[in-house]
């Protein structure tokens, strides 16, 4: 049972078809808003004490 789970998951992964178009670019508003969270994330960790 194991070896057919593992077969049928890892089945093809070598051989993924990958479209010759390009992705498409994310918009501006995208870009500031993943930029603005990512600032934020940034700004809730804490800095190491040197205890």
């Amino acid at each position: 049972m194991c070896n057919r789970i593992i077969h049928s998951c890892a089945h093809g992964v070598r051989g993924i078809d990958v479209p010759d178009t390009p992705w498409p670019e994310p918009s501006q508003d995208l870009l500031e808003r993943a930029l603005t969270g990512w600032e934020r994330f940034a700004a809730s960790l804490e800095e190491p004490s040197d205890d």
